[in-house]
């Protein structure tokens, strides 16, 4: 007698057994605290979640209702503490943001392979890389902005207040590699773009006639249209 249990959302087998005895079972946690998202080359969907007094976790989806969900806790190095941040390099691996384990991980798979890590100061917020694999961090606590050539961690160089950061939320890159970064102050906030890591040509937008209140995050699209979610306005 084959018995058969189905995700009500997304009408997947869940568990499937003969006779009583399992033969695939899919466990799915769900969301508790989801802090970042991103979709790869591919299309899949990876989000974070913070899970606080648990481990931290990441997911991927193949689509929004849930197919393929795969789970990872960063258990073949140190467990997340507290993931925020997620980006991929022109290879596919994928970098995440520990805030609570000061540190960037990176991995080739959902399954850790091949997991290292980059530990950095406190409160690290976004990340993301460049065409080059320069992988650059948003800092808050640091107030500046981190870059590095790899994982390694050479060739550091840091942009901060003297450029107008304060509290320095999230980072993204358009099509020709400009630096978005957004900041939040304890007024308002500011999304900042420049060139290079030396703040050239650096422009700032605080939201025309509706001010950011506390923006944190910002992605911008192929055609350069750019996004910023505000967690704290009306």
């Amino acid at each position: 007698e084959a018995e058969v249990e189905f995700d009500l959302l997304s009408f997947l087998p869940v568990i499937v057994a003969v006779g009583g005895t399992a033969l695939f079972s899919e466990n799915r946690t769900e969301f508790r605290e989801p802090v970042a998202v991103a979709v790869d080359a591919s299309d899949r969907i990876y989000v974070t979640d913070g899970r606080s007094g648990s481990t931290g976790l990441v997911y991927r989806l193949n689509d929004i209702f849930g197919l393929g969900h795969i789970e990872y806790d960063g258990s073949l190095g140190a467990e997340f503490g507290e993931p925020r941040g997620i980006a991929f390099d022109a290879s596919g691996r994928i970098y995440v943001v520990d805030s609570l384990g000061d540190s960037v991980v990176r991995f080739d798979e959902m399954n850790g392979l091949n997991q290292t890590s980059l530990s950095l100061s406190t409160n690290l917020r976004g990340i993301t890389v460049n065409s080059g694999g320069q992988i650059h961090v948003a800092r808050w606590s640091a107030q500046d902005l981190f870059r590095a050539d790899d994982i390694s961690g050479s060739g550091q160089v840091t942009y901060d207040s003297a450029g107008g950061l304060n509290n320095v939320w999230d980072v993204t890159l358009d099509s020709s590699d400009r630096i978005y970064v957004l900041d939040q102050s304890t007024s308002s906030g500011r999304l900042f773009r420049f060139d290079d890591m030396t703040g050239s040509n650096q422009v700032s937008y605080s939201g025309g006639s509706v001010s950011f209140a506390e923006p944190n995050a910002v992605w911008v699209d192929s055609s350069g249209k750019i996004y910023v979610a505000d967690g704290d306005n009306s």
